[in-house]
């Protein structure tokens, strides 16, 4: 296993973006808020190896159950940034909180996907019509979760509406099925591969929305950033950093996760890993967008591009 000091050796060879500030004796305090899965795992990967530190930040990572009680603290003020999903940040503007995106989270990768769809092994539901009716455990009401169960269940002969979702936390997903409390959840990492000696795919639904969109994003309400606007860039920038860092340090960062997730060592190392955008774009909004219409999350399909903060598209 790495130590620390060649964690942070290693994450000081990354060259620093533009507009990235070095090391400084003062640094501005910032509380920010994530939930404990590897696709949120970048202010956790950034405090560990020093970026923030490297971009004048002194950042109080808050874990929390869900990206909803994320967005909670951001629009109350508890917290100054959070992560959280696409669909939650577009309902929450369609309801007048004025949440804006300031950097890109992880990206979907059919290759190793993040999370699936997955039921107890006794049961016999094998297809999508099999779920009409019944019960999903979703981490998020309304976010993405919910929204890939309805659109993989749309495309695949079964009626969406006829889905009843029940909010259970990953880690305890697993339980949940065996216990018979939900037919059908959506497991995400590292709770997916704890979870498979006792639980069989039903589904990557994930695959049903688009070959590549945003998990989760960055974001901040327009009050605090109309007044820390050049923080913001400096916290877009570090996580950035942090995202090229963890693309290609899995076996560095699998550590870190094992502290954030309190998983085993050999699950951290042997679970399908996050992959992180380095740009902020629009187009990677925009199916996750569509479909939050479609299934009554938002009343509109709302603009990727009016979800951004002035000056942080990339």
């Amino acid at each position: 296993m790495p130590t620390r000091r060649e964690i942070i050796a290693s994450a000081a060879l990354l060259p620093l973006a533009a507009g990235a500030l070095p090391a400084r004796a003062q640094t501005t305090p910032l509380r920010v808020g994530v939930v404990a899965t590897d696709t949120y795992a970048q202010a956790n990967f950034a405090d560990q190896v020093g970026i923030f530190q490297q971009n004048g930040l002194a950042v109080q990572v808050t874990v929390l159950a869900n990206a909803g009680t994320v967005g909670a603290g951001v629009a109350s003020g508890a917290l100054d940034i959070g992560c959280g999903s696409v669909g939650q940040i577009a309902a929450a503007r369609e309801n007048g909180i004025p949440f804006y995106l300031i950097a890109p989270g992880a990206l979907f990768n059919a290759k190793a996907p993040p999370a699936e769809l997955r039921v107890a092994t006794s049961s016999t539901l094998q297809t999508a019509r099999d779920l009409n009716g019944k019960s999903v455990g979703i981490d998020n009401l309304r976010g993405l979760p919910q929204i890939s169960v309805d659109t993989w269940v749309q495309k695949n002969g079964g009626d969406a509406s006829t889905l009843r979702y029940l909010e259970i936390p990953f880690p305890s997903m697993a339980a949940a099925l065996q216990a018979g409390r939900v037919d059908a959840a959506v497991i995400a990492e590292p709770a997916l591969t704890a979870a498979r000696a006792s639980t069989r795919l039903l589904a990557n639904t994930l695959e049903a929305i688009a070959p590549s969109f945003f998990i989760s994003v960055w974001f901040a309400s327009k009050p605090w950033l109309s007044q820390n606007t050049a923080i913001a860039h400096r916290f877009a920038v570090a996580i950035g950093q942090s995202a090229r860092w963890a693309n290609s340090h899995h076996e560095q960062s699998a550590p870190m996760l094992v502290t954030l997730t309190k998983v085993s060592p050999e699950v951290a190392a042997t679970m399908n890993r996050a992959y992180f955008g380095t740009r902020l774009q629009a187009s990677l909004l925009d199916p996750i967008l569509t479909l939050t219409q479609r299934y009554g999350i938002t009343k509109t399909t709302v603009d990727g591009k009016s979800l951004i903060y002035d000056g942080f598209a990339s």
